[in-house]
This record gives structure tokens, sequence and C-alpha cells, in this order.
């Protein structure tokens, strides 16, 4: 009976002791950390990972952020964000401290201590300096390194990262140029160092670095120079606490994603809206989107002129079609604060172009008498043909401007909402004008081709960032929304021109 008992205590310690082990094999194996939470880290690197203000709130998002969550997510898996500097980070990631990075470059030094995703999305360097320099001519990458090297150009660039060509990791890293190479945290201070003439120019992912400066108002004062070359982008994972079982799993995810269509509307999401209104917070686009306000506010005083209407009558009817349709746009998005709130320029733009027309009227009824009626005429000619002008301007601008508030407001499908947006930027204001001053007719819905022309160059300019959307830069925004406006313009032109009309429902 003892002998019993002592041998069932044995085997009892023997299945306590493997169970523990068991166990602690399985907590300790890299396919199974704890509450499958992957620990990460961010820097600052707008558009891909910042903090977002809301009501004195502070919220991690942005492109990379969100691809990663999406994909761990899909994989089964959730990510734990913190703070730290990209160097830091892939110190932590070769001592197991952290577990995963977004946004590498695979190399073969970081492939000895992580595994590497398949990319999911790519990567295009530029060179950043002050316009005021002057231009670099270049064949090729050694060319470049070259002619920066001979001129002794001082170079910015951000710690530990690698960039996209195997030549300028190796200039950066050579020891004899280590006194023309400026290391920092992040493209911020890089940008903050070339407009303090610390550094002549630096390196920097082209989306990242044209956001940096646009965020800045420094757009004027720097250029940007093609390098010509791109790499494509990972995800890196810690050897020492994820299995390739896990990385595969991710892999599976990025495939799923984008299969779906899910890797397309984040992209849509986080990072269209950035580069557009990159594109049209310049002064060249305000400059033509106040001259296209102005002229709608002309079509009001027109109306108001017509009608016999007060001074505050001709305020309304001029600033129903220059300001009406952006906030029938915005009211129908839900979008906070409405856009004309956020600036005074086009109530301001409205109200002294009625008080400049009131001014001309004046004078023009003092000295009627004086002008003759050959005169009169032509000049009624040419303000008019300067009129429709400015005005197809405007149609111009609006157009692009629903578009981009489309993509703010994440309307989706794109390529069904954009052109209704644009549509309604452009054409709302002069409906309501029309339906306020009683008029027989509504003329963007019974006149020449106008509201069509919005429809149409909307839907193109929505059709070209669906078919950009997995690899799309600032530079072919840029192109893009001058391509619409001149479109537009053009179109609207011939149009007046011409006196195309819309096919009537009814003879």
């Amino acid at each position: 009976m003892t002998l019993k008992i002592n041998i069932l205590k044995t085997w009892g310690i023997h299945f306590i002791v493997s169970f523990i082990g068991l166990l602690l094999s399985i907590s300790w194996t890299p396919s199974a950390l704890s509450n499958q939470t992957f620990k990460t880290g961010w820097y600052p690197w707008d558009p891909y990972q910042y903090l977002q203000e809301s009501e004195g709130v502070s919220t991690l998002t942005g492109l990379d952020v969100k691809l990663l969550r999406a994909y761990m997510k899909e994989a089964g898996y959730s990510v734990k964000y913190e703070a730290v500097s990209w160097q830091e980070h892939q110190k932590e990631m070769k001592e197991g401290k952290r577990d995963i990075a977004a946004g590498a470059t695979w190399t073969s030094q970081r492939a000895e201590y992580a595994y590497f995703s398949i990319p999911y999305r790519n990567e295009v360097n530029v060179l950043y300096m002050l316009k005021i320099a002057p231009d670099i001519k270049f064949k090729d990458i050694a060319d470049f390194l070259s002619q920066i090297k001979r001129n002794k150009m001082r170079l910015g660039v951000i710690e530990g990262f690698i960039y996209a060509d195997p030549l300028i990791n190796a200039y950066i890293a050579d020891p004899a140029n280590a006194h023309l190479i400026t290391k920092v945290g992040d493209d911020q201070h890089n940008l903050t160092n070339l407009l303090e003439h610390k550094i002549d120019g630096f390196i920097a992912d082209q989306i990242v670095a044209s956001t940096v400066a646009w965020r800045a108002r420094s757009n004027s004062e720097i250029k940007q120079i093609m390098l010509g070359v791109s790499t494509p982008i990972h995800f890196m994972f810690s050897k020492k606490t994820v299995s390739p079982e896990v990385v595969e799993k991710v892999n599976k995810a990025i495939v799923n994603l984008k299969q779906s269509g899910a890797f397309f509307k984040i992209i849509k999401e986080y990072l269209f809206p950035v580069l557009l209104i990159q594109t049209v917070d310049r002064p060249w686009f305000l400059i033509i989107d106040i001259l296209g306000t102005i002229a709608f506010a002309i079509s009001g005083l027109m109306v108001a002129y017509r009608v016999r209407a007060s001074i505050l009558g001709a305020l309304v009817f001029a600033a129903l079609p220059a300001v009406g349709g952006g906030i029938i746009r915005d009211i129908i998005v839900d979008r906070k604060p409405i856009g004309v709130l956020t600036t005074p320029i086009y109530i301001l733009a409205v109200v002294g172009t009625v008080l400049i027309g009131y001014i001309l009227l004046k004078a023009l009824s003092a000295y009627e008498t004086k002008i003759s009626v050959v005169k009169s005429q032509v000049n009624a000619w040419w303000v008019a043909h300067l009129l429709e002008f400015f005005d197809a301007i405007g149609l111009a601008c609006f157009t692009v401007i629903g578009v981009v508030v489309c993509l703010m407001a994440r309307c989706e499908p794109l390529w069904l909402w954009a052109p209704i947006l644009a549509f309604i930027t452009s054409t709302g204001g002069g409906i309501l004008r029309d339906l306020v001053s009683s008029s027989r007719s509504i003329s963007s819905l019974m006149g020449d081709l106008y509201g069509e022309i919005a429809l149409f160059w909307g839907f193109m300019l929505a059709l070209f960032m669906s078919w950009k959307e997995e690899d799309i830069q600032p530079d072919q925004i840029f192109y893009a929304v001058v391509g619409v406006i001149a479109g537009a313009l053009i179109t609207r032109l011939i149009a007046y021109h011409f006196k195309l009309r819309s096919p009537l429902f009814t003879d």
C-alpha cells in the first residue's frame, strides 16, 4: 500500500513538473506572445504616423499605423504603440524588447536579427533644398553623390534610416563624409536645419517631406529634386520574439486586404486627402480660387441689379453663388467646421465685390450721358467675356475642392460622390441664387453646359485617384489637379463660345 502511494506521488510530481514546463515552453515561444499583443513603436513621420489633435485629445494615427493595425487584426493579433526614435527602435528589435517595426527597408544587416514581411507600399526618395540654391544636375546616383561631395554639400539624414539606394547609404556610412552629414531624429528637424542654413539639403521620403513642408508653410521656400530612386517598404519582426509562422500570417493578411479592397480604402482615407490638400493649399490655387469667387459674386450682383435689390440684398445675392455651394456641400457631408467659417477671406471677397460694384454703378450713373452708345456696347462686350472667363475659373476650382472635401469626408465610392460634391460646390450656390430671386429659369440647370462640366471633371479626377491609389506621389497629384482645372476651364469656355447646351429632357 505504501509502495503504491509513493509511486502515485512520484507520478504526480512528474506530471505537475511536466505540465508547468509545457506551459513555460508555450509562453516563451516566439509565436505565442502574451495576449497575442505585439509591442511596436512610433516616431513623428507624417502622414504615416503622427498625433492627431481633436478637442484637446491626441490620438495616434497615420497610414502605417492604420495599415499595421488592420493587418494584425486580420491575422488574429493586436499591437501596442510606444513613442521611440527610429534608431532606438532598431536597437530594441535586435534585443527582443520590441516585436515589430513599420516602414522598413530590407538590408542584409537587418535580416540577421529580423524577419521581413512582403512589401506593403513603396517609398520614393527626393532631395530637398532651398529655392535660392543652384540646381544639381546629374546622370545617376553615383554622379549625384560625387557632385555633393565635391561641392562639400552638408546633408541632413535621419539616424538609423535606410534610404532607397545602397550608394546613398554607403555615402552616409563612410567616415570620410561624417563632417558633411547631420543626423537627426525626424524630417521636421531636417526641415528646420535647412531653413536655418545649418544644412544644404536633406534626403527624405517624398510624401513625408512634402507633408512636413506643407504643415510648416514652407513650400514657397524649398524645392524638390527627384533622385529617381524608390524602394519597397516592409514590416520588420524581431527574430527573438516572433516566429516565421506569425510573419506568414501577416503576409496572408496583406494579400487578403488588398484583394478585398480594404487596403485601397485605407490609402484613400489617410493619404489622398493630405496630398490633395497640399496641392490646393498653395498661393497659385488661392489666387484663382478668389478670382472665381469674385466672378460668382458678380453674377449675384447682376441679379441684384435686375431686381433692384438693396445693398443687403446685393450682399445676399452675391454670397449665395460665391459660398452657398460650399456651405450646402459641408452640411451634406457633416463637415465641421464648415469650410467658409475657417477663414474670412471669401466673405471679405464678397463684401469687397459688392462695395466696389456699388461705387462703380453710382459712378456710371453720374456720367451715363457722357458715354456714347457704341463705347458702352464695346465695354459691355469685354466685361461679359472677362466675367465669363473668371466664372469658368471658379467652376474649375470649385470642382477640385468638391473632390477634396469628398476625400476628407471619406465618402465611398469615390467615383460616385466626388462628381456629385463637385457639382454641388460649383453650382449649388447659383441654384440658390436663382431660387431666391424668383427667376423663371435656373441658369445652371436650363442654360449652357455648366453643371455637367463639374460632374465630368470631378469624375475624371476621382477616376485618376482610384487608378493610382496603390502608388501615388505628390507631383502626380499636382499634375492631375492642374489638368482638371485646365480641362474644366477650357471645356466651359468652348461651351460658352459655341453656345453648347445640355440635351433637353423634352422638346
